[in-house]
């Protein structure tokens, strides 16, 4: 833009037009000057966009205020689409469909407890007789797949059956077994039996526990707590502490001590495993015995106690416990 000023003298009409193009010259001063502090200050690419050409230098043609349109950014990627209701597998639409069911008999249930009234209960009874119909449906098929699958088959896993006649076989064979198992047990096992001579269930007890002990040949350690001995078992040894030491090695309350008490010990591996307090029959010592044997033997399991030293004190007087048992004519069991 060029501003021509003459030397023609000033008149009206030439100051008029002396300030007309001053003030034409400091409009456009002022336009650029906006247009250079509109340009956004965060179109850093338009800015490194002019850097990449080489600044003014490089694009001196397009002027000190020529503006440059930011590069366009690539469109956003489409956010991924919810899945539709056909992407769910059987099994979602099952859990569906049993969550719908399980809340509505839910909700009408509620609904005739708080109102009893006609149509209530009868849309309550109408929800749980079709419950009732899918229990049963349920287990009519599970029972005919289970027949197709003897790794899950009560009958071929070795669990007490439901017919009577292969229950009277299931309770011959586990008996037999039974009692091999305590048989080969009474060669590295015996029994400490906890009692006072005034407690009458230790009294009721010690002939089913000398029945248990000739039937199976299991040495029976005979412990009175209060001296007295029992016409099967006169010749007791006096509780000295173990029955307190057992008791706070197993993790059971001093104050819920009782007898009788009875408890499987193994002198040589220094374990022990309550068989139980209170009175027994020789069954019974056989089923929970067996029971913990089994327990104990499973990987991982730590149901036996480490509490040999509890029972005897020491070393040395679980020997001598064997001894005396030896002396009062019972099989005494080798201590290592």
């Amino acid at each position: 833009m060029h501003l021509i000023i003459t030397s023609t003298p000033p008149g009206r009409l030439g100051q008029a037009a002396l300030r007309l193009a001053l003030a034409l010259m400091v409009g456009c001063l002022t336009s650029w000057s906006t247009l250079a502090i509109a340009a956004p200050q965060s179109s850093g690419r338009a800015v490194a966009g002019n850097a990449d050409r080489g600044g003014y230098w490089q694009s001196h043609r397009d002027g000190w205020f020529w503006y440059q349109d930011p590069e366009m950014e690539p469109a956003k990627a489409m956010q991924a689409q919810p899945a539709s209701p056909d992407a769910r597998t059987a099994e979602d639409r099952d859990l569906e469909e049993f969550k719908a069911f399980q809340q509505h008999l839910e909700r009408s249930l509620n609904a005739a407890i708080i109102n009893p009234n006609e149509a209530n209960l009868g849309r309550f009874l109408e929800l749980w007789a079709e419950s009732r119909r899918k229990a049963s449906t349920f287990t009519d098929l599970a029972q005919a797949v289970a027949m197709r699958m003897p790794w899950v088959d009560e009958t071929a896993q070795g669990t007490r059956p439901p017919n009577p006649a292969a229950q009277r076989v299931f309770d011959q064979v586990q008996s037999q077994q039974n009692d091999d198992l305590m048989r080969s047990l009474s060669r590295t096992h015996g029994l400490y039996f906890f009692f006072r001579g005034d407690c009458a269930y230790c009294h009721a007890f010690s002939p089913m526990l000398k029945q248990f002990e000739q039937k199976y040949g299991f040495t029976v350690f005979a412990i009175s707590m209060d001296g007295a001995g029992l016409p099967l078992f006169p010749r007791p040894a006096r509780d000295s502490g173990q029955a307190a030491r057992v008791m706070e090695s197993l993790g059971i309350p001093a104050e819920q001590f009782q007898v009788p008490f009875t408890v499987l010990a193994q002198p040589g591996a220094r374990e022990v495993l309550p068989v139980g307090f209170g009175p027994m029959t020789a069954g019974e010592l056989v089923e929970r015995i067996a029971l913990l044997v089994r327990m104990r033997d499973e990987p991982g399991s730590n149901a036996a106690t480490p509490v040999m030293n509890s029972l005897g004190g020491s070393r040395q007087r679980a020997a001598s416990l064997v001894l005396r048992a030896g002396a009062q004519g019972y099989q005494p069991l080798r201590v290592q």
